[in-house]
Parts: C-alpha cells; structure tokens; sequence
C-alpha cells in the first residue's frame, strides 16, 4: 500500500507531530505540486513549519512528477497538487490509497473508485 499525500495532509500531519512517524512506517509519495505548496512556496511565505516537512519528505517521502496527460479528466477547480495526487493513485489504484481531508476532493476520489 502507498500513501499519496496531499499538501493540507503533509501540513496537518506535520502540525500534530505525526507526519514523520507515518511516513517512516509507510511507502509515502507525494507529487512536485504538493512540495512546492506545502515546502517551497510555503518557505518564501515565511510558514515555519516548510523547514521541518521538507526534513521529513527528504528522508521518507518520494516526490514523483506526471505529465499533463496523465492529469486529463480533473476538473479545473481542482488545483495542481489535487490533480497531480490523482494521476498517482489512478497509475496503481489497487495499491494507492489518497490522503486528504479536503472533502471536496474526496468525493471525487470516491466517485473515481480510488482508495483514500
């Protein structure tokens, strides 16, 4: 099983001082969109917690990217992470499993038949 993370998981799993021990103890992957909200944009905004997620991701979570192509389908109002976290579970729906809270999401990944 591999978690695909979205950027409001990494951030809210890292505010509870969880995010290092799931993504030590699971195959974790997140998409390039997702660190650049949750780390790299987040560290020009001045958010503080970037450093320590991007401390985490380096040493457990792998960042893979997609191509365009692989993102057809997902409605626009969808931001890039979103899409991106989607064409990664869709490559291997029967071993990812979606990690978001954003309910919104969820329910098209519901409705995709895709793990979450």
């Amino acid at each position: 099983m591999t978690l695909i993370l979205d950027a409001d998981a990494l951030i809210k799993l890292n505010r509870i001082g969880a995010l290092d021990l799931v993504a030590s103890n699971s195959e974790c992957i997140i998409p390039g969109a997702v660190y650049q909200e949750a780390v790299a944009d987040a560290r020009v905004a001045g958010y503080l917690d970037s450093d320590a997620i991007d401390l985490v991701v380096r040493r457990h979570i792998r960042v893979e990217t997609t191509s365009d192509l692989e993102q057809v389908g997902v409605p626009n109002h969808f931001g890039a992470g979103e899409k991106q976290v989607l064409a990664l579970a869709m490559r291997d729906p029967q071993e990812s499993v979606v990690v978001s809270d954003d309910q919104v999401f969820v329910n098209l990944v519901r409705q995709l038949e895709v793990r979450f």
